[in-house]
Protein backbone atom coordinates (compact mmCIF):
# COMPACT_ATOMS: atom_id res chain seq x y z
CA UNK A 1 0.00 0.00 0.00
CA UNK A 2 3.04 2.34 0.53
CA UNK A 3 4.16 2.08 -2.99
CA UNK A 4 0.98 2.88 -4.43
CA UNK A 5 0.88 6.45 -2.23
CA UNK A 6 3.93 7.08 -3.52
CA UNK A 7 4.45 9.47 -6.76
CA UNK A 8 5.51 6.56 -8.93
CA UNK A 9 2.42 4.03 -7.15
CA UNK A 10 -0.08 7.06 -8.01
CA UNK A 11 1.39 7.41 -11.49
CA UNK A 12 0.75 3.68 -12.20
CA UNK A 13 -2.25 3.67 -10.63
CA UNK A 14 -3.13 7.08 -13.49
CA UNK A 15 -2.27 4.48 -15.91
CA UNK A 16 -4.75 1.41 -14.91
CA UNK A 17 -7.34 3.87 -14.60
CA UNK A 18 -6.72 4.91 -17.79
CA UNK A 19 -6.46 1.70 -19.55
CA UNK A 20 -9.25 0.25 -17.97
CA UNK A 21 -11.20 3.17 -19.36
CA UNK A 22 -10.20 2.71 -22.54
CA UNK A 23 -10.77 -1.01 -22.74
CA UNK A 24 -14.52 -0.67 -21.58
CA UNK A 25 -15.22 1.78 -24.16
CA UNK A 26 -13.38 -0.15 -26.88
CA UNK A 27 -15.48 -2.61 -26.38
CA UNK A 28 -18.89 -0.72 -26.19
CA UNK A 29 -17.69 1.26 -29.28
CA UNK A 30 -16.94 -2.11 -31.08
CA UNK A 31 -20.36 -3.62 -30.00
CA UNK A 32 -22.30 -0.63 -31.59
CA UNK A 33 -20.59 -0.46 -34.67
CA UNK A 34 -20.71 -4.00 -35.16
CA UNK A 35 -25.07 -3.43 -34.64
CA UNK A 36 -24.57 -0.50 -37.03
CA UNK A 37 -22.64 -2.55 -39.65
CA UNK A 38 -25.24 -5.61 -39.34
CA UNK A 39 -28.20 -2.56 -40.04
CA UNK A 40 -26.74 -1.53 -42.56
CA UNK A 41 -25.53 -4.83 -44.20
CA UNK A 42 -21.93 -2.91 -44.89
CA UNK A 43 -18.67 -2.49 -43.60
CA UNK A 44 -19.06 1.00 -43.02
CA UNK A 45 -20.65 2.70 -39.46
CA UNK A 46 -21.62 6.91 -40.55
CA UNK A 47 -20.83 9.43 -38.58
CA UNK A 48 -23.47 12.26 -37.51
CA UNK A 49 -24.36 15.25 -39.41
CA UNK A 50 -21.90 17.56 -37.16
CA UNK A 51 -19.57 14.50 -36.45
CA UNK A 52 -19.47 13.94 -40.23
CA UNK A 53 -18.35 18.06 -41.05
CA UNK A 54 -15.11 17.63 -38.11
CA UNK A 55 -14.33 14.65 -39.33
CA UNK A 56 -14.15 16.09 -43.03
CA UNK A 57 -12.26 19.24 -41.06
CA UNK A 58 -10.03 17.10 -39.74
CA UNK A 59 -9.52 15.40 -43.26
CA UNK A 60 -8.62 18.49 -44.41
CA UNK A 61 -6.19 19.43 -41.52
CA UNK A 62 -4.41 15.74 -42.02
CA UNK A 63 -3.70 16.10 -46.15
CA UNK A 64 -2.34 19.59 -45.36
CA UNK A 65 -5.18 21.82 -46.37
CA UNK A 66 -5.58 23.14 -43.22
CA UNK A 67 -8.96 24.82 -42.39
CA UNK A 68 -10.68 27.59 -44.69
CA UNK A 69 -11.33 31.01 -43.45
CA UNK A 70 -15.13 30.65 -45.17
CA UNK A 71 -16.64 27.30 -46.17
CA UNK A 72 -18.40 26.85 -49.23
CA UNK A 73 -20.21 24.06 -48.39
CA UNK A 74 -21.89 24.99 -45.57
CA UNK A 75 -24.26 26.84 -48.16
CA UNK A 76 -26.31 29.22 -46.16
CA UNK A 77 -23.35 30.07 -43.71
CA UNK A 78 -20.56 29.89 -46.51
CA UNK A 79 -20.51 33.97 -45.27
CA UNK A 80 -20.00 33.31 -41.98
CA UNK A 81 -16.18 32.77 -40.71
CA UNK A 82 -15.86 29.23 -39.99
CA UNK A 83 -13.95 30.24 -36.54
CA UNK A 84 -17.06 32.04 -35.55
CA UNK A 85 -19.22 29.10 -36.09
CA UNK A 86 -17.66 26.23 -34.27
CA UNK A 87 -14.64 26.05 -31.76
CA UNK A 88 -11.93 24.42 -33.26
CA UNK A 89 -9.04 22.35 -31.89
CA UNK A 90 -9.95 19.11 -32.25
CA UNK A 91 -9.88 18.80 -35.73
CA UNK A 92 -5.84 20.10 -35.33
CA UNK A 93 -5.39 17.60 -33.04
CA UNK A 94 -7.07 14.51 -35.49
CA UNK A 95 -5.33 15.92 -38.07
CA UNK A 96 -1.70 16.21 -36.74
CA UNK A 97 -1.96 13.62 -34.76
CA UNK A 98 -2.97 10.99 -37.97
CA UNK A 99 0.29 12.66 -39.45
CA UNK A 100 2.74 12.19 -37.54
CA UNK A 101 1.49 8.44 -36.99
CA UNK A 102 2.10 8.21 -40.65
CA UNK A 103 5.61 10.24 -40.60
CA UNK A 104 6.72 7.54 -37.78
CA UNK A 105 5.03 4.18 -38.68
CA UNK A 106 4.17 4.57 -42.13
CA UNK A 107 0.94 5.51 -43.97
CA UNK A 108 -1.58 2.14 -44.51
CA UNK A 109 -2.39 1.15 -47.88
CA UNK A 110 -6.34 1.35 -48.72
CA UNK A 111 -7.64 -1.24 -50.56
CA UNK A 112 -9.46 -1.12 -53.42
CA UNK A 113 -13.02 -1.35 -53.18
CA UNK A 114 -13.14 -0.12 -49.33
CA UNK A 115 -13.53 3.23 -50.44
CA UNK A 116 -17.35 3.27 -51.43
CA UNK A 117 -18.83 5.16 -48.65
CA UNK A 118 -15.49 6.86 -47.41
CA UNK A 119 -12.32 7.95 -48.79
CA UNK A 120 -9.92 6.06 -46.36
CA UNK A 121 -11.39 3.73 -43.55
CA UNK A 122 -7.95 3.57 -41.82
CA UNK A 123 -7.99 7.75 -41.29
CA UNK A 124 -11.96 6.70 -39.75
CA UNK A 125 -11.07 4.22 -37.51
CA UNK A 126 -7.89 6.21 -36.30
CA UNK A 127 -9.81 9.04 -35.29
CA UNK A 128 -12.03 6.59 -33.45
CA UNK A 129 -9.16 5.45 -31.69
CA UNK A 130 -7.48 8.95 -31.36
CA UNK A 131 -10.98 10.60 -29.64
CA UNK A 132 -11.21 7.48 -26.86
CA UNK A 133 -7.65 7.44 -25.89
CA UNK A 134 -7.41 10.90 -25.19
CA UNK A 135 -10.92 11.62 -23.72
CA UNK A 136 -9.68 8.67 -21.34
CA UNK A 137 -7.41 10.39 -19.35
CA UNK A 138 -9.90 11.70 -17.89
CA UNK A 139 -10.41 9.18 -15.49
CA UNK A 140 -7.27 9.35 -14.36
CA UNK A 141 -7.35 12.77 -13.68
CA UNK A 142 -10.62 12.07 -12.09
CA UNK A 143 -8.23 9.46 -9.73
CA UNK A 144 -5.66 11.95 -9.11
CA UNK A 145 -8.48 14.88 -7.70
CA UNK A 146 -9.93 13.34 -5.31
CA UNK A 147 -6.61 12.20 -4.18
CA UNK A 148 -6.13 15.59 -4.48
CA UNK A 149 -9.15 16.10 -2.03
CA UNK A 150 -8.28 14.20 0.51
CA UNK A 151 -10.16 11.04 -0.05
CA UNK A 152 -8.67 7.34 0.46
CA UNK A 153 -6.99 5.49 -2.00
CA UNK A 154 -9.61 3.06 -2.17
CA UNK A 155 -12.40 5.53 -2.41
CA UNK A 156 -10.20 7.37 -5.01
CA UNK A 157 -10.17 4.23 -6.96
CA UNK A 158 -14.01 3.86 -6.64
CA UNK A 159 -14.59 6.89 -7.49
CA UNK A 160 -12.55 6.07 -11.08
CA UNK A 161 -14.41 3.26 -11.15
CA UNK A 162 -17.70 5.38 -11.23
CA UNK A 163 -16.35 7.14 -14.29
CA UNK A 164 -15.08 3.78 -15.97
CA UNK A 165 -18.15 1.68 -15.82
CA UNK A 166 -21.28 4.32 -15.56
CA UNK A 167 -23.41 4.43 -18.50
CA UNK A 168 -23.87 7.89 -18.09
CA UNK A 169 -19.74 8.51 -18.47
CA UNK A 170 -19.92 5.82 -21.32
CA UNK A 171 -23.21 6.42 -23.69
CA UNK A 172 -22.00 9.04 -26.36
CA UNK A 173 -18.08 9.12 -24.99
CA UNK A 174 -16.75 6.36 -26.58
CA UNK A 175 -14.68 7.81 -29.66
CA UNK A 176 -18.35 6.18 -32.07
CA UNK A 177 -18.63 10.13 -32.86
CA UNK A 178 -16.70 13.18 -33.11
CA UNK A 179 -18.07 15.34 -30.33
CA UNK A 180 -16.13 18.72 -29.18
CA UNK A 181 -16.73 17.51 -25.24
CA UNK A 182 -14.92 14.60 -26.01
CA UNK A 183 -11.81 16.94 -26.70
CA UNK A 184 -12.48 19.30 -23.71
CA UNK A 185 -13.27 16.56 -21.14
CA UNK A 186 -9.75 15.68 -20.30
CA UNK A 187 -9.36 19.83 -19.70
CA UNK A 188 -11.94 19.96 -17.38
CA UNK A 189 -10.53 17.22 -15.64
CA UNK A 190 -6.98 18.28 -15.39
CA UNK A 191 -8.20 21.93 -14.24
CA UNK A 192 -10.35 20.59 -11.39
CA UNK A 193 -7.40 17.99 -10.28
CA UNK A 194 -4.61 20.60 -10.80
CA UNK A 195 -6.76 23.23 -8.36
CA UNK A 196 -7.39 21.14 -5.98
CA UNK A 197 -3.12 20.28 -6.13
CA UNK A 198 -2.71 23.89 -6.03
CA UNK A 199 -4.69 24.68 -2.89
CA UNK A 200 -2.55 21.40 -1.23
CA UNK A 201 0.76 22.10 -2.13
CA UNK A 202 2.76 25.69 -2.07
CA UNK A 203 3.45 25.59 -5.58
CA UNK A 204 2.67 28.70 -8.24
CA UNK A 205 3.39 26.31 -11.52
CA UNK A 206 0.13 24.36 -10.30
CA UNK A 207 -2.15 27.08 -9.89
CA UNK A 208 -0.72 28.39 -13.33
CA UNK A 209 -1.09 24.84 -14.94
CA UNK A 210 -4.89 24.88 -13.78
CA UNK A 211 -5.32 28.55 -15.45
CA UNK A 212 -3.92 26.95 -18.84
CA UNK A 213 -6.09 23.93 -18.80
CA UNK A 214 -9.07 25.54 -18.42
CA UNK A 215 -7.97 28.12 -20.99
CA UNK A 216 -8.18 25.56 -23.19
CA UNK A 217 -11.57 23.68 -22.27
CA UNK A 218 -13.56 26.92 -22.22
CA UNK A 219 -11.10 27.65 -26.05
CA UNK A 220 -12.52 24.46 -27.49
CA UNK A 221 -15.70 23.86 -25.70
CA UNK A 222 -18.07 26.86 -24.51
CA UNK A 223 -19.70 24.09 -22.20
CA UNK A 224 -17.07 24.12 -20.50
CA UNK A 225 -17.92 27.51 -18.62
CA UNK A 226 -20.61 25.53 -17.09
CA UNK A 227 -18.34 22.99 -14.89
CA UNK A 228 -16.54 26.50 -14.12
CA UNK A 229 -19.97 27.76 -12.71
CA UNK A 230 -20.75 24.99 -10.66
CA UNK A 231 -17.41 25.16 -9.07
CA UNK A 232 -17.76 28.31 -8.02
CA UNK A 233 -21.05 28.71 -6.85
CA UNK A 234 -19.58 25.77 -4.43
CA UNK A 235 -17.01 28.10 -3.65
CA UNK A 236 -19.69 30.67 -2.61
CA UNK A 237 -21.39 28.52 -0.66
CA UNK A 238 -18.18 27.06 1.20
CA UNK A 239 -17.55 31.08 1.81
CA UNK A 240 -21.03 31.56 3.02
CA UNK A 241 -20.31 29.13 5.44
CA UNK A 242 -17.47 29.29 6.65
CA UNK A 243 -16.79 33.01 5.89
CA UNK A 244 -13.00 32.26 5.17
CA UNK A 245 -10.79 31.97 1.52
CA UNK A 246 -7.00 31.94 1.58
CA UNK A 247 -4.61 33.51 -0.47
CA UNK A 248 -4.32 30.12 -2.30
CA UNK A 249 -7.88 30.23 -3.06
CA UNK A 250 -7.67 33.83 -4.07
CA UNK A 251 -4.82 32.94 -6.67
CA UNK A 252 -6.04 30.00 -7.63
CA UNK A 253 -9.54 32.16 -8.99
CA UNK A 254 -7.64 35.18 -9.95
CA UNK A 255 -5.99 33.18 -12.69
CA UNK A 256 -8.85 30.90 -13.84
CA UNK A 257 -10.82 34.11 -14.54
CA UNK A 258 -7.89 35.77 -16.01
CA UNK A 259 -7.49 32.64 -18.13
CA UNK A 260 -11.26 32.34 -18.84
CA UNK A 261 -11.33 36.29 -19.92
CA UNK A 262 -8.42 35.97 -22.30
CA UNK A 263 -10.10 32.68 -24.05
CA UNK A 264 -13.71 35.29 -24.01
CA UNK A 265 -10.66 37.61 -26.12
CA UNK A 266 -8.91 35.35 -28.05
CA UNK A 267 -11.03 32.56 -29.25
CA UNK A 268 -12.84 33.58 -32.21
CA UNK A 269 -15.66 31.53 -31.16
CA UNK A 270 -16.13 32.89 -28.09
CA UNK A 271 -15.60 36.22 -29.28
CA UNK A 272 -18.97 35.48 -31.82
CA UNK A 273 -20.69 34.37 -28.87
CA UNK A 274 -19.96 37.10 -26.62
CA UNK A 275 -18.14 35.11 -23.66
CA UNK A 276 -17.32 37.83 -22.14
CA UNK A 277 -20.67 38.73 -21.18
CA UNK A 278 -21.28 35.37 -19.56
CA UNK A 279 -22.80 34.92 -15.92
CA UNK A 280 -19.24 33.37 -15.18
CA UNK A 281 -17.59 36.58 -16.32
CA UNK A 282 -19.66 39.30 -15.23
CA UNK A 283 -21.54 37.85 -11.71
CA UNK A 284 -20.16 34.88 -10.46
CA UNK A 285 -16.42 34.49 -10.48
CA UNK A 286 -16.19 38.78 -9.89
CA UNK A 287 -18.74 38.64 -6.51
CA UNK A 288 -16.77 35.55 -5.44
CA UNK A 289 -13.34 37.11 -5.89
CA UNK A 290 -14.80 40.06 -3.86
CA UNK A 291 -16.23 38.15 -0.99
CA UNK A 292 -12.63 35.97 -1.01
CA UNK A 293 -10.94 39.78 -0.75
CA UNK A 294 -12.77 41.47 1.51
CA UNK A 295 -13.07 38.03 3.86
CA UNK A 296 -8.91 38.32 4.72
CA UNK A 297 -10.52 41.36 7.32
CA UNK A 298 -13.44 40.04 8.37
CA UNK A 299 -15.29 36.73 7.93
CA UNK A 300 -18.57 38.88 7.99
CA UNK A 301 -17.57 41.33 5.79
CA UNK A 302 -16.55 38.83 3.14
CA UNK A 303 -20.37 37.18 3.22
CA UNK A 304 -21.69 40.93 2.69
CA UNK A 305 -19.57 41.56 -0.01
CA UNK A 306 -20.41 38.23 -2.13
CA UNK A 307 -23.91 38.96 -1.80
CA UNK A 308 -23.94 41.87 -2.21
CA UNK A 309 -21.60 41.34 -5.49
CA UNK A 310 -23.86 38.42 -6.68
CA UNK A 311 -26.69 41.30 -6.68
CA UNK A 312 -24.84 44.31 -7.95
CA UNK A 313 -22.90 42.10 -10.73
CA UNK A 314 -26.14 40.34 -12.03
CA UNK A 315 -28.27 43.93 -12.20
CA UNK A 316 -25.20 44.78 -14.61
CA UNK A 317 -25.04 42.15 -16.26
CA UNK A 318 -28.65 41.82 -17.08
CA UNK A 319 -28.81 45.45 -18.78
CA UNK A 320 -25.35 44.40 -20.74
CA UNK A 321 -27.07 40.87 -21.91
CA UNK A 322 -30.08 42.99 -23.07
CA UNK A 323 -28.58 46.24 -24.99
CA UNK A 324 -25.39 43.71 -26.40
CA UNK A 325 -27.16 40.75 -28.03
CA UNK A 326 -25.94 38.15 -25.78
CA UNK A 327 -29.26 37.34 -24.52
CA UNK A 328 -30.16 36.42 -28.62
CA UNK A 329 -26.86 33.64 -28.43
CA UNK A 330 -28.09 31.55 -25.63
CA UNK A 331 -31.56 33.25 -25.32
CA UNK A 332 -32.40 29.22 -26.95
CA UNK A 333 -31.12 27.31 -24.50
CA UNK A 334 -32.82 29.74 -22.13
CA UNK A 335 -35.90 28.57 -23.78
CA UNK A 336 -35.42 24.97 -23.32
CA UNK A 337 -34.88 25.17 -19.52
CA UNK A 338 -37.83 27.02 -19.32
CA UNK A 339 -39.95 24.66 -21.16
CA UNK A 340 -38.81 21.90 -19.15
CA UNK A 341 -39.13 23.50 -15.42
CA UNK A 342 -42.94 24.69 -16.93
CA UNK A 343 -43.62 21.41 -17.74
CA UNK A 344 -41.68 19.16 -14.85
CA UNK A 345 -39.23 17.80 -17.34
CA UNK A 346 -41.90 16.13 -19.61
CA UNK A 347 -42.31 16.96 -23.12
CA UNK A 348 -45.82 17.50 -23.95
CA UNK A 349 -47.21 15.77 -26.81
CA UNK A 350 -48.47 18.72 -28.39
CA UNK A 351 -45.67 20.44 -30.25
CA UNK A 352 -47.56 23.94 -30.40
CA UNK A 353 -47.14 24.49 -26.71
CA UNK A 354 -43.44 24.99 -26.93
CA UNK A 355 -41.23 27.74 -28.15
CA UNK A 356 -39.50 26.98 -31.75
CA UNK A 357 -35.97 26.82 -29.99
CA UNK A 358 -37.72 24.75 -27.25
CA UNK A 359 -38.99 22.44 -29.80
CA UNK A 360 -36.24 22.21 -31.47
CA UNK A 361 -33.89 21.65 -28.88
CA UNK A 362 -35.74 18.83 -26.80
CA UNK A 363 -34.60 16.06 -28.59
CA UNK A 364 -33.02 12.73 -26.59
CA UNK A 365 -29.39 14.16 -27.26
CA UNK A 366 -30.73 16.85 -24.69
CA UNK A 367 -33.12 15.11 -22.39
CA UNK A 368 -32.44 15.91 -18.74
CA UNK A 369 -32.55 12.66 -16.62
CA UNK A 370 -35.54 11.73 -15.04
CA UNK A 371 -35.67 9.90 -11.84
CA UNK A 372 -36.59 6.62 -13.28
CA UNK A 373 -32.85 7.27 -15.30
CA UNK A 374 -31.31 8.65 -12.70
CA UNK A 375 -31.93 5.43 -10.36
CA UNK A 376 -30.96 3.09 -13.91
CA UNK A 377 -27.58 5.44 -14.29
CA UNK A 378 -26.61 6.25 -10.83
CA UNK A 379 -27.31 3.48 -9.01
CA UNK A 380 -24.27 3.02 -6.32
CA UNK A 381 -23.05 6.86 -6.29
CA UNK A 382 -26.88 7.95 -5.60
CA UNK A 383 -26.81 5.20 -2.57
CA UNK A 384 -23.99 6.50 -1.43
CA UNK A 385 -24.50 9.70 -1.83
CA UNK A 386 -27.58 9.66 0.45
CA UNK A 387 -25.75 7.09 3.21
CA UNK A 388 -23.18 9.80 3.73
CA UNK A 389 -25.55 12.96 3.27
CA UNK A 390 -27.49 11.40 6.21
CA UNK A 391 -24.99 10.83 7.82
CA UNK A 392 -23.38 14.02 8.34
CA UNK A 393 -26.45 15.66 8.85
CA UNK A 394 -27.09 13.30 11.55
CA UNK A 395 -23.66 12.71 13.27
CA UNK A 396 -22.81 16.45 14.98
CA UNK A 397 -18.69 15.91 14.82
CA UNK A 398 -19.07 14.47 11.46
CA UNK A 399 -21.47 17.71 10.56
CA UNK A 400 -18.69 20.06 12.10
CA UNK A 401 -15.69 18.54 9.98
CA UNK A 402 -17.79 18.34 7.13
CA UNK A 403 -18.80 21.98 6.47
CA UNK A 404 -15.61 23.34 8.08
CA UNK A 405 -13.01 21.10 6.55
CA UNK A 406 -14.68 18.48 3.98
CA UNK A 407 -17.45 20.46 2.51
CA UNK A 408 -15.62 21.25 -1.01
CA UNK A 409 -13.59 18.48 -1.62
CA UNK A 410 -17.03 16.13 -0.94
CA UNK A 411 -19.59 18.27 -2.69
CA UNK A 412 -17.52 19.25 -6.04
CA UNK A 413 -17.19 15.49 -7.27
CA UNK A 414 -20.77 14.63 -6.32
Amino acid sequence: MKFFKSKTGLAVLFLVCVIAAFAVRTWVCARELDRVRSETGTDFAPYSVESAIMHGYARDVADGKGLPEYDKRLGPLSNVKLSGQMSLGLEYYLGWSWRLKNTLFGKPEVKPGSTIYEDDPHFTSFCRYAIRWWLCLATGFIFLWLIALRCPLPLALCGAAFHIFSPAAIARYTGQDILRGNFALPFIAATFMLGAWALRKKCPGLTIAAGLTAFCAVSFWDVSQLCLVLWALVEGLRLLISGRFSMKRLALWTTLYASAVLAAILVPYSREHKLLLSPLLMVIIPALLAGGWSSIGSKVRGRIAFIAGLLLCFVIWKIAAEYTGYSDAYSHFGELVKAKIKFLNSKPADPEQLSFAARFLWTPALHSATLPMTLRFFPGSLLCFIILLTGVLVIVPARKYFFKRGFPGALVPL
